[in-house]
């Protein structure tokens, strides 16, 4: 409900498109298909590179093979060389894995609908979820997580607003709005 309701606040239905960048958790998927069917699902690049790398590391005990065959399926992943890659994993696909190892035969099949990066690159999508979070950590955490901190709901979504608009450079639109109820309450004087 509260995904909808943001969507509904910045007037998706009026957007030409819609991309929705995830770690590939199943409730996630869930989500973009019953509220956003029409959207563009991007399976998280860097998510998929920390597989790969995790598979490698479990197939080979030899580094320089583990790099060079990394390298190798992160390339074919890339250039949305998915069917490619899925060959390459179908011996290991039903072997049994740790559990800290996920079966990437099955998690890439399960998501190779979201992962042509190829073309999403073209579109000039992002194909990574770090700028969001980069964001996340630079506008919320770095100022609501300071020590002696605590927040009510609403007043912590009135700071991320304030927050957000100086660092968008939108701080000269608020201005006058803070500094007027600022003023009706009596937290400014003079």
């Amino acid at each position: 409900n509260y995904v909808l309701a943001l969507a509904e606040r910045f007037e998706y239905k009026y957007r030409n498109q819609i991309v929705v960048i995830s770690d590939g958790a199943d409730w996630i998927q869930k989500i973009v298909e019953s509220i956003f069917p029409q959207a563009i699902h991007i399976l998280d690049l860097s998510h998929v590179k920390e597989h790969v790398g995790d598979y490698g590391h479990y197939l080979f005990e030899n580094e320089s093979n583990c790099h060079i065959w990394i390298d190798k399926v992160i390339d074919l992943i890339e250039n949305s060389e998915t069917e490619q890659v899925l060959k390459m994993l179908e011996p290991y696909k039903s072997k049994k894995h740790p559990k800290n190892v996920l079966n990437l035969y099955t998690y890439i099949d399960n998501h190779k609908q979201c992962m042509d990066y190829k073309r999403y690159k073209e579109h000039g999508y992002f194909v990574g979820s770090g700028a969001s979070e980069s964001a996340n950590k630079y506008t919320m955490q770095d100022r609501m997580k300071l020590q002696g901190m605590r927040w009510k709901t609403t007043n912590a979504q009135t700071m991320l607003s304030l927050k957000c608009r100086i660092e968008s450079g939108c701080w000269l639109e608020v201005e006058p709005l803070v500094r007027t109820k600022c003023s009706e309450s009596g937290y400014l004087q003079g």
